[in-house]
Formats: structure tokens, sequence, C-alpha cells
């Protein structure tokens, strides 16, 4: 997914997701009593046994990176990648004509954990070319790290929710089986082998694995946004002309479409 169209799809993936849950419900409603495709117990096992099989398979330190998730996220909302291009050409150029020293009021504007605070802190410091080259690639490694890490999670999800539903089917048809002597308790027993399937294709394709594709895109957008805040910190310190830093930054969002 193209980083530049993350913001223009994300209204398009909304409406994919509420036109996908419409579907559904037309389907389960034309076939008469929709409560027949609810079954808590098929529920319980494929969205409970997804979360924990996830749950083990993860790190603590992968769990406590979707902290920023949230933050990171509004902050793409609001950032267009070209406006932002912009804004940093004019604060490159501010720092041309300029003493660099008189942008450190600049930092308390702009939020600690991005690449350009850290990047013009570091400057300050009066750090060398290589050692600020070396920490901004480092910083740029690690840009759009809780999106891609809640990609990892939802994908993770999105291929144990149908094993899940199998699980499921396989107790159910066990569970039926075991009561062929009691008529009555094959019915219910048929339709936790047959809706936990239904629950577990549904939760991986319908919900899970979109959002890691969503995920994935903001990943890419984060990434892009460093990227330009990298080549802004690097030509400040090199003091190259504005109209360069901004063909380079242009290269960039080009690449990216």
């Amino acid at each position: 997914m193209k980083a530049r169209r993350t913001a223009r799809n994300f209204p398009l993936a909304l409406l994919g997701l509420l036109a996908t849950l419409a579907v559904f419900a037309a389907a389960l409603t034309a076939g008469g009593d929709p409560s027949l495709y609810l079954e808590p117990r098929a529920l319980l096992l494929v969205v409970a046994g997804t979360f924990t099989v996830v749950l083990s398979g993860s790190d603590l330190s992968e769990l406590k990176g979707l902290r920023a998730l949230p933050q990171q996220l509004r902050r793409l909302a609001r950032c267009d990648p070209g406006a932002r291009m912009r804004e940093l050409v004019h604060f490159a150029e501010r720092a041309r004509r300029e003493e660099p020293r008189t942008l450190e009021s600049e930092l308390t504007r702009l939020p600690p954990d991005s690449l350009l605070h850290r990047g013009l802190a570091r400057l300050l410091e009066g750090r060398a070319d290589d050692d600020l080259e070396a920490l901004l690639a480092r910083e740029l490694a690690h840009a759009g790290r809780p999106f891609t890490t809640a990609a990892a999670l939802l994908r993770r999800a999105g291929e144990t929710a149908p094993a899940m539903g199998l699980v499921g089917t396989v107790v159910g048809l066990v569970a039926m089986l075991a009561r062929l002597d009691r008529p009555e308790d094959i019915g219910p027993a048929m339709a936790v082998a047959l809706l936990t399937t239904l629950y577990g294709v549904v939760l991986a394709h319908a919900l899970l694995l979109p959002l890691a594709r969503r995920a994935e895109g903001w990943a890419a957008r984060s990434r892009l946004l460093a990227e330009l805040e990298r080549l802004t910190v690097l030509a400040i310190a090199r003091r190259d002309p504005p109209a360069f830093l901004q063909g380079r930054l242009e290269a960039v969002l080009g690449a990216a479409r």
C-alpha cells in the first residue's frame, strides 16, 4: 500500500468494513431468525482462543510498544506529506538564514518522540556529521514500529482465527457423535461445529487481515514522514540550499506514490 494514499483511503476502508457488515446482516436476516447464527460457545472458542494464542506467542516488549499507537495514529491523521514537505523546507530555510541555535525554542513545539526533534537536539549538541547520520539512520529504522507491531499481531490473529474455527468444528463433531443416542442434542453440537468455522473465517478475512494491511500502510506512511525529517536535519547540518532540499524531498514523495 502506498504511503501517501493511506489517509485518503481511510474513509474507503471504513466504508468497505461497514458494507461488509451490512452484507452479512442482510444475508443472516434474509434466512429467517438471525439468532440462529449466534452461538456463545463458538464465539468464545474463536474470539477468546484467537486472543490467547496470539498472546502466548507475543513478547512483552511488543505489547508495550502498542501504547504509542493511538498518539502516532492521531499524528498521522493530521499530517499530509505534501504539506509536511513544505513546512520542512520552510523550517530548513529559517535554519540556514539564522543561526541554528536560534531554533532551540522550536524544539519545545515539536513532539519529543519525532525524528526531527531528536535529530535537531543532537545537532545542537554539536554532534559530528557521521555521528548524526548514524543516529538518524537508527531513528529511521525504528519509525513506524508500533504500526509494524500491530500489523504483525493482527496478521498472526488473522492466521489463527480460521484454525480456531477448525478446532471448534472438530469439538462440535465429537460432541455430536457422542450424542447420537440423543437426537435433541445433535443440532446444538452441529451448530457449534459449523458456526466456529464461520466465525473464524469472517473474523480473519473481514476484520483482522484488512486491519493488518491498514496498519502496514500506516507504518509505511510513518516511515515516509520520518525520512522527510531525516533529510531535513541533514540539510540543516550541511547548510544545504532550501531548493536542493525541496528537490530531494519531492523525489522521496514521488517514489512513494
